[in-house]
């Protein structure tokens, strides 16, 4: 019954119908409030006190429902221009009776677990529809919360993840100290959560990295925590995914990208038995598919950043980059002019300092030959590819023996001449 006033918005019937479950339920957990007093909405949303292994699971799948009928009730107030002289939780109220400790948290914790993943979803939808009525920082307290309660479907969304990360960087743009200090506990309860439901952490990496970059130095820690914890986990899940990899499972595909944007563990450069499942990978993608595009981009990145750092990666990195090169010739860079233009300029950063005057000379023709394919299509691709040959050549140049140098400026002068 409460649940259909609440959806057909006859707010003042449901509170009245709410408070007098309160007051039903108050009786059957031992309390004893008067008939005469009506709880506030306030005193509802807080709920009733969790004692463990007191109750059975039917009383407490029933004070959970209540409690999330009291959330629902806060929503339908939200959404509606319905008058009533009840008094409804501010927002920081809002925020302690939901937070961690709760007795919102504290029985939802204890439901059955063949009812979790039902009322989680529930409680994430109701938590979501929140978030878009208000433009304060609550609106990202109610996204993370939606998606803490979310971590414990099966339904974990990327896109609420990437809204998530939207929000804060727009908000923390002109207040950083303020969006910290209300959101990030918050966040830390969505890394809980996830762990708890056994979700790789790795698709929160933006947010942890974006939190921590904004943190006061005494919080520092926890979030560089989080980002060791996942660099050591990615090293193994990458070999894990690469060692049985099925490139036509778009889920093992997605993931082994996710990991790749994430990893921080350049060691696994220099170990021949992960290059060589790298390779084993790479050689069998269509360079002409866009997750596999993905893929290239994800790993040539991971091995520039590798770069960054100074790593000393073995030679059996070049053997793979010359796998992409081979594969890369073979693409029409009329139609994936972005991907061959990127990738080659992706692995010129990589060698340019690693004495590789030959690879980087494939590079240089490359570009030249696919402006000269570009030329008939896009006059503009074809001189963004051939300034990519020049600056290629150059660097050809300058890490060239004496005997060689004539050559390397006439093929430069040359390419400047057409240009």
């Amino acid at each position: 019954m409460i649940e259909s006033l609440i959806k057909f918005g006859k707010l003042n019937f449901a509170i009245t119908e709410l408070q007098l479950f309160y007051q039903d339920l108050s009786h059957v957990l031992g309390n004893s409030p008067s008939r005469s007093s009506k709880p506030s909405t306030s005193r509802m949303l807080e709920g009733f006190e969790y004692k463990p292994m007191v109750y059975s699971s039917y009383v407490i799948t029933l004070v959970f429902m209540f409690h999330l009928q009291v959330l629902n009730l806060c929503l339908l107030k939200a959404s509606t221009a319905s008058s009533t002289k009840v008094v409804f939780p501010s927002g920081q109220e809002m925020m302690r009776f939901l937070s961690k400790g709760s007795s919102f948290n504290k029985w939802f914790g204890a439901l059955p677990k063949d009812t979790v993943p039902r009322f989680a979803k529930l409680t994430s939808t109701c938590l979501f529809k929140l978030s878009m009525y208000t433009k304060t920082v609550l609106k990202l307290c109610y996204k993370l919360m939606s998606l803490q309660y979310l971590a414990y479907t099966s339904e974990v969304s990327d896109e609420l993840i990437g809204v998530c990360t939207k929000i804060f960087r727009t908000m923390s743009s002109t207040n950083a100290s303020v969006v910290y200090k209300y959101t990030s506990p918050t966040l830390l309860n969505v890394c809980e959560s996830f762990k708890i439901n056994d979700i790789p952490l790795t698709k929160l990496i933006r947010l942890i990295e974006s939190y921590g970059s904004i943190a006061p130095i005494k919080e520092k820690s926890i979030w560089n925590a989080y980002k060791e914890e996942l660099s050591d986990d990615n090293s193994d899940n990458i070999e894990n995914l690469l060692e049985g990899l099925d490139i036509k499972s778009t889920k093992n595909m997605d993931s082994l990208i996710q990991l790749f944007e994430s990893c921080q563990s350049w060691n696994l450069l220099g170990d021949v038995h992960f290059c060589a499942s790298v390779a084993k990978t790479v050689k069998t993608l269509d360079l002409r598919d866009t997750r596999s595009q993905k893929f290239a981009s994800a790993f040539l990145d991971f091995v520039n950043n590798a770069s960054d750092e100074n790593v000393d990666f073995g030679t059996k990195v070049f053997s793979v980059l010359d796998m992409f090169t081979i594969k890369i010739k073979s693409l029409d860079p009329i139609q994936h002019t972005e991907f061959c233009y990127s990738s080659l300029n992706s692995m010129f950063t990589i060698l340019r300092t690693k004495s590789q005057p030959k690879r980087l000379r494939n590079f240089s023709n490359l570009a030249f030959h696919f402006g000269g394919l570009l030329l008939t299509s896009s006059v503009d691709q074809s001189l963004r590819f051939w300034m990519a040959c020049v600056n290629f050549e150059y660097n050809v140049m300058l890490q060239a023996g004496d005997d060689e140098k004539h050559q390397c400026f006439q093929f430069l002068k040359t390419n400047v001449y057409l240009l």
